[in-house]
């Protein structure tokens, strides 16, 4: 399975009750829409990253949502154990990169 692929059902495994949506199908596609392999993020922000991560539209940043900060930074490390060949990088308040872990 493609990382970004991996990415994606990471992310919804660990944040399905964080991200909106009424179901299943709408939170993916709302995922969909924020995540992108290194070399087509159309801001540029890690561009030899594996895959980015935008956050601004619902998909949790512990940088950005301080009220339950720590709860997401576990999360995140849940979502780089659950991908075992990569981890998760906080960029800033709004994107979050993968890279391999080595």
């Amino acid at each position: 399975m493609r990382i970004l692929t991996r990415v994606r059902n990471a992310i919804y495994n660990e944040f399905k009750a964080y991200i909106p949506g009424k179901n299943k199908s709408q939170k993916m596609e709302l995922i969909r829409q924020c995540t992108f392999t290194g070399e087509d993020d159309p801001g540029g922000w890690s561009p030899s990253a594996a895959v980015v991560i935008h956050t601004e539209t619902g998909v949790p940043n512990p940088s950005f949502d301080c009220s339950e900060g720590f709860q997401l930074i576990e999360g995140w490390f849940r979502v780089s154990d659950e991908l075992e060949t990569h981890y998760c990088e906080t960029v800033n308040g709004a994107v979050i990169s993968v890279w391999p872990s080595s």
